[in-house]
């Protein structure tokens, strides 16, 4: 047990690394390194609203995450009680996208999943950045 809490360590470590790194106003949530050898719970600054749209981008890249912590799994909708004492306000407490290594997770999937990740968030920061102008017309709205 040892021996993979080590590994999996070592791939949170280069996954929480790589996102912070590469993805503009992506942030970490909880202490860089006191935490479990496999999770990783990240935001996104400006699109904690649209976490489900970032579940399902991931989903359809063959990539399987959740949003919120773990204790508000089956709590859906609401925001996660531990990110609200964490002191996040309801939408980001929401928004959050949380990664969990298992023993079958392999360096190959980490790579692939840093490849599918900031493409996936800056698709969704176009949609959202585009002018209030452009977003009405797209809705039939003038």
């Amino acid at each position: 047990m040892a021996a993979e809490n080590v590994r999996l360590v070592a791939l949170r470590d280069r996954l929480i690394s790589a996102v912070t790194r590469s993805i503009p106003e992506a942030y970490l949530i909880g202490h860089p390194t006191r935490r479990l050898p496999g999770h990783v719970c990240l935001g996104f600054a400006g699109l904690e609203g649209e976490a489900i749209k970032l579940l399902l981008a991931l989903d359809e890249a063959g990539v399987a995450v959740s949003s919120g912590s773990a204790c508000s799994t089956h709590h859906a909708g609401e925001p996660s009680q531990l990110l609200i004492a964490m002191g996040f306000d309801p939408v980001r407490a929401r928004g959050s996208l949380r990664i969990t290594l298992g023993r079958f997770n392999t360096a190959q999937e980490i790579e692939r999943f840093l490849e599918i990740l900031p493409e996936s968030v800056a698709n969704l920061r176009s949609i959202n950045t585009r002018p209030a102008a452009a977003n009405r017309q797209d809705k039939g709205q003038t």
